[in-house]
């Protein structure tokens, strides 16, 4: 009766002190946490469609791409604030998605996943060529904040983002999408319409996509084509892995973890890409059982303020 509770309570403290750190942390660990941040908004977008549908695109890096050189372009040769060009990458992203997802998502398991890293390859490709995004050099910004100012915004739009992904995961849309998942033909016959709920997640998760990608243009300062490819696409599936399909909190613990890890093993990229794939393998043979999951789990048994009470 008191899990509840609790869970928020847990909650409420790590708010707060995700709100606080920054005054205590240097600028390197600052640009660290705003990685795991932004990336983290594109988990828990990707975490509503992988958790309820049980499909796992490979082309979020190619979304991510268009938020950002969106966001590059407004910013720099229109001259738009952030507050107008973060609400366009998510928009442009959206109608990718949805322009993808609409003959894509008839498709499923394996095919599904080589359709949209299709889409990733393609969208890099082309950046990495065009002239108004360019080429090989990218676009740079100049940052309107310092880290700590961006690191709030991207803080306040995770938790934005987390509550709505919860809300839709245990709403009326999410309780569709697992209806289509589980019996596909019950389903359409209690009147689900399945391919517009399928296209709607998808378009979610660009969403959440584009939106990020935006926020990583502007703090970075700097896009180019080479950092979109296939491995972030990768990365950005296995947060949500790691973390918990069906698990905000956890995939937002995922995404810190493999950001962190990413920072530890950077100077062996190969390595890390490795590793990524060795995490998810192991994910897998656990029954799908995530990591952070389990431990949260571990967690919860703990009655509160147990640890050092006597037991008699």
């Amino acid at each position: 009766m008191m899990r509840r509770p609790w869970n928020q309570c847990a909650i409420l403290i790590a708010l707060v002190v995700l709100v606080v750190v920054p005054w205590f942390l240097d600028d390197y660990t600052i640009s660290v946490f705003n990685t795991a941040g932004t990336y983290a908004i594109v988990a828990v977008g990707l975490s509503l469609f992988c958790g309820r549908l049980r499909q796992y695109p490979l082309g979020h890096a190619g979304f991510f791409a268009i938020g950002a050189f969106t966001a590059a372009l407004l910013a720099t040769r229109l001259d738009w604030p952030i507050w107008l060009d973060l609400p366009a990458a998510g928009l442009a992203a959206t109608l990718a998605g949805v322009a993808l997802g609409l003959p894509t998502l008839r498709l499923g398991g394996p095919y599904l996943a080589i359709a949209t890293l299709g889409f990733g390859l393609l969208v890099q490709d082309i950046l990495n060529k065009a002239d108004w995004a360019g080429g090989r050099t990218g676009v740079s910004l100049t940052p309107i904040w310092p880290d700590r100012g961006f690191y709030w915004l991207i803080l306040a739009l995770l938790v934005a983002g987390a509550f709505v992904v919860h809300n839709l995961r245990h709403g009326s849309f999410g309780r569709a999408l697992l209806a289509a998942r589980e019996n596909e033909a019950a389903a359409q016959a209690s009147g689900i319409d399945v391919a517009r709920y399928r296209v709607a997640a998808f378009a979610v998760s660009t969403a959440f996509a584009g939106v990020a990608g935006a926020l990583f243009a502007h703090w970075s300062g700097f896009v180019s084509s080479s950092s979109f490819g296939l491995p972030l696409s990768i990365t950005f599936v296995a947060m949500v892995v790691v973390g918990g399909v069906d698990h905000t909190p956890g995939v937002i613990v995922g995404a810190g973890f493999l950001t962190a890890l990413q920072q530890v093993l950077e100077q062996q990229p190969h390595l890390a890409d490795a590793l990524y794939a060795a995490i998810i393998i192991a994910v897998l043979l656990l029954g799908q059982t995530a990591l952070a999951r389990r431990l949260l789990a571990l967690f919860r048994r703990i009655p509160p303020f147990a640890v050092g009470q006597s037991h008699g």
